[in-house]
């Protein structure tokens, strides 16, 4: 297989982490004298994928709904002063706001850097409007070679019209003599593809996408799911291939490797406003259970130095919060295969 590469990005944002907190461990509010430089938009929490692990379609229990523009505009005038780079992601699918593009493109005005994870079931409606946004970076989910291997996890997913999307987008961009947005195939390895690893690049080099990601699955998304649950998805989609577990057996349960306890990236350098303008801290909340605050009632800065907030962090910081038991978002559970030059 094509070697894998290591983002450099990746080591230093471990090294300033693991630096960071040891300090701010003891002393959460200093995180909050900086201002954060990336924020995570909650565009939609709908998905029209049934992915057996997720819990946005399995167990969320908070409204569905998409965010709105006014809405979206309102957090953009509160951080663009700072927010250097913006992420289209967290609960559900971007691609069902009609507005994304053009959130899209507001944000690419004030010079932010904007990236959006997306199935790609939608995608080809929308490709030649996220071309033209400005948009810098794409994640498109696509961990199958053939309609049989995607639809093994991901549920309803469409390979043809993924793969019709990412062309298109892609070959307008190129038409369009454009450098971005970077595309990207985000490829979870599971039981029954991680043979396919290898027709994976092809599939990708192919199709024209900059970068291969083979991601390792988590089975640990939230609490919704129970240890007998857990063991049972382990057996169904846990690959054999140790390169790409986040997990092993102790006393016959998974359990999280021990390399994977670091300290929080993300509570030193972002948050997330959710699609109805409330803040929440960790990535993991995906019910919105501990939320700070809401962008339409207060500013976002405020929001983000409250005592509430703090709190959270210092919880976080320590894993007292039920999320952070079973989560294995610290540390890298990503590998890139590089398909074109810069």
């Amino acid at each position: 297989m094509t070697s894998i590469f290591t983002d450099s990005a990746d080591i230093v944002r471990n090294l300033k982490t693991s630096a960071a907190g040891a300090l701010c461990s003891r002393f959460p509010f200093l995180i909050s004298l900086r201002r954060p430089p990336i924020v995570v938009v909650e565009a939609s929490n709908i998905c029209s994928l049934a992915c057996p692990l997720c819990e946005t379609v399995n167990s969320m229990q908070r409204p569905k709904g998409v965010m709105r523009i006014e809405t979206f505009k309102r957090m953009l005038s509160q951080v663009s002063p700072f927010v250097r780079r913006m992420q289209f992601s967290f609960a559900g699918e971007p691609l069902m706001n009609e507005n994304l593009c053009s959130m899209v493109e507001m944000a690419t005005q004030k010079n932010i850097s904007c990236k959006v994870d997306t199935n790609g079931v939608f995608l080809e409606k929308y490709a030649r409007q996220l071309v033209d946004s400005g948009l810098q970076r794409i994640n498109v989910a696509l961990n199958g070679v053939d309609q049989e291997t995607l639809s093994f996890y991901r549920k309803n997913s469409d390979f043809n019209a993924v793969v019709a999307g990412a062309k298109k987008l892609i070959e307008y961009r190129n038409k369009k003599n454009k450098a971005f947005p970077k595309a990207h195939m985000q490829f979870i390895v599971t039981k029954n593809n991680e043979d396919r690893l290898d027709e994976a690049v092809r599939l990708a080099s192919n199709i024209g996408f900059d970068v291969i990601e083979f991601k390792s699955l988590s089975i640990c998304l939230g609490d919704w799911i129970d240890d007998e649950k857990r063991s049972l998805a382990a057996d169904l989609y846990l690959p054999e291939n140790q390169e790409f577990l986040r997990y092993k057996t102790e006393n016959g349960k998974w359990v999280l490797n021990s390399n994977l306890n670091r300290f929080c990236a993300d509570i030193f350098t972002s948050a997330v406003v959710l699609w109805n303008g409330d803040v929440v801290l960790c990535c993991m909340d995906v019910e919105g259970k501990y939320k700070s605050g809401n962008i339409l009632n207060e500013h976002f800065l405020k929001i983000w130095r409250c005592g509430t907030m703090n709190k959270l962090r210092s919880a976080i910081l320590k894993k007292e919060l039920p999320i952070c038991k079973n989560c294995s978002l610290t540390s890298g559970h990503i590998q890139r295969v590089k398909l074109a030059e810069d």
